[in-house]
């Protein structure tokens, strides 16, 4: 429905708008030409009923080209290859995304499986950044294993952006109050 909405919006700009759910947080990525539609296409994606948080990581630039695109698409499915094999990472428990070489990270995880998850990926050539967009649940937390989801409300969301390779500062994950990822330089 956000997607959509924006898609109306900017109907008729130059804009690449990619609009990403997990677990009702939205992550906006991709380019438009002007602030205002930055701004804008937030206030859609809040407005539709039942989204939870809105992370913009828009860029106020022209769009990507095809070649960025594509090397952004083979990054992706580099990372989903690499996690598929990494030890210790729920690779089905996350969502992955990759525009203009910073890796997204989306999904439910524990404290160590975050940190697990965000130094596989820096693994993966190409990766300039991880930003990271989790729902930290509690290692004890009970999961009905017929339906392989979470019982624990016990959650906090957190975002952050971790550049490759990090400091051992930045490898933490830090809850930040205002729901927007900043682009890197």
């Amino acid at each position: 429905q956000a997607g959509d909405a924006i898609e109306q919006e900017l109907n008729g700009r130059n804009h690449h708008v990619t609009v990403t759910s997990y677990y009702r947080m939205v992550l906006l990525t991709g380019e438009v030409t002007a602030e205002n539609d930055r701004a804008r296409a937030q206030i859609l994606a809040q407005g539709v009923e039942g989204v939870r948080g809105v992370y913009n990581d828009l860029v106020v630039m022209p769009p990507a080209g095809v070649l960025s695109r594509s090397q952004d698409a083979y990054i992706t499915s580099k990372v989903r290859a690499h996690l598929i094999h990494a030890n210790g990472v729920p690779a089905a428990s996350v969502k992955v995304l990759t525009e203009r070489g910073t890796v997204y990270l989306m999904g439910r995880l524990t404290y160590q499986e975050a940190q697990t998850t965000t130094k596989a990926i820096q693994q993966v050539d190409g990766v300039q950044r991880v930003a990271r967009i989790i729902d930290f649940i509690p290692d004890t937390a009970a999961i009905d294993s017929s339906t392989s989801t979470v019982t624990s409300d016990d959650s906090d969301v957190a975002v952050d952006a971790v550049t490759s390779p990090p400091a051992p500062s930045d490898a933490e994950a830090r809850p930040i109050t205002q729901p927007d990822i900043q682009p890197s330089p």
